[in-house]
């Protein structure tokens, strides 16, 4: 059924770039249809994303820790929050493992003052997370235009773990000394082949302006995640906006080390730099620009940002405190199960330093 989907996916791909002015896509149409497409999108797929048995994992899915921390954290906020219940708004919350272990926390820590929102724009993964969080009655599942309808002003705490990062992006590339865009056209013997274009839309070009590439190095911009900022912004009349994702600040994401960039995809928990294989069956991810995500809640209105790694984030938070004494003969019991997972979170390089934290207030 992947290899049907696949190919159907392509066969609308290939019809988008054929009805287009130059027989060719931007990487973030193409990006956008392989990741987002209504029926046959990776992330519209009735189908295992995330975890053992998906094609990757996040922190939110090494064992119950990230939840436990920041439950700590949410509930430290609700006691500022006066007699007013403390509204939790997680964007993009896949399939439910965060919310499910964070609201478990607060509820064994017994506060009750917290209102826990979840927007996803999956249907799938909406079921799940109802099915998941049933015993809750302060939690909430919405997909984003029914959560603006009903809550057109936020006042509250806005978490992201994990979404600016999939993100549809484009794709620059430094070619005979110009910069110029990646394109998407199609060969019938090659298949999906990368075309360079003329970088037309404006912001692009002031966004690149001054950032010096090498020669047939490549970056990728991802517009999408300002704009996400700066709507939050709009809607948020007082609170905290968190992101948590792989990433890293500007100097280092453009560094010559990285000359084709930093996108990569994801299946069976392999990482593969081919965009253009398992159209539709992968994950698509680009390392997020902390630079540009501060400068974007800036604009927003956003103040006292900190930002650190997910490991400066954790300690910060408490997790140390979460570590127990267990009897070492037994690897399967809970004690030895999470002091695993709290050593994984802080110790491996994918996840302590390569995962970063942005916290930042709006008053």
């Amino acid at each position: 059924m992947d290899v049907k989907y696949s190919k159907e996916l392509q066969q609308v791909i290939k019809n988008k770039i054929e009805q287009s002015n130059g027989k060719a896509i931007s990487f973030k149409d193409y990006m956008d249809m392989c990741l987002y497409h209504e029926q046959l999108g990776y992330y519209r797929r009735n189908k295992i994303k995330i975890g053992k048995t998906g094609d990757f994992y996040t922190s939110a899915n090494i064992g119950d820790v990230m939840g436990k921390v920041l439950a700590n954290m949410f509930i430290s906020y609700s006691h500022t929050n006066n007699t007013k219940p403390l509204h939790i708004i997680e964007w993009g919350s896949g399939n439910g493992k965060l919310a499910y272990d964070t609201l478990s926390a607060i509820t064994r820590l017994g506060s009750l003052n917290i209102v826990y929102h979840a927007i996803e724009s999956s249907p799938y993964h909406r079921r799940l997370q109802r099915d998941q969080c049933k015993d809750f009655s302060n939690f909430h599942v919405y997909d984003e235009s029914e959560f603006l309808e009903q809550h057109p002003a936020i006042e509250g705490v806005v978490i992201c773990n994990e979404l600016l990062d999939a993100f549809p992006v484009h794709v620059i590339k430094k070619k005979q000394g110009e910069n110029v865009e990646v394109y998407v056209a199609w060969e019938d013997e090659a298949g999906f082949v990368e075309v360079y274009r003329p970088i037309q839309n404006e912001i692009l070009r002031s966004k690149i302006e001054h950032i010096h590439l090498m020669e047939n190095q490549k970056i990728e911009i991802n517009l999408a995640a300002e704009t996400w900022i700066e709507n939050i912004g709009k809607i948020m009349k007082s609170g905290s906006l968190i992101i948590i994702d792989y990433g890293d600040l500007q100097e280092q994401i453009i560094n010559e080390d990285r000359m084709q960039g930093t996108l990569l995809c994801y299946k069976d928990h392999i990482a593969l730099d081919e965009p253009y294989q398992h159209v539709g069956d992968q994950d698509m991810t680009s390392h997020v620009n902390f630079s540009q995500c501060m400068d974007a809640a800036k604009r927003a209105g956003f103040i006292d940002q900190h930002y650190m790694t997910q490991k400066e984030f954790l300690v910060e938070n408490g997790v140390l405190q979460l570590l127990q004494d267990h009897d070492a003969r037994d690897p399967f019991s809970e004690q030895s199960k999470q002091n695993r997972a709290i050593r994984q979170l802080l110790w491996s390089d994918q996840m302590s330093e390569l995962f970063k934290v942005l916290i930042t207030h709006k008053k």
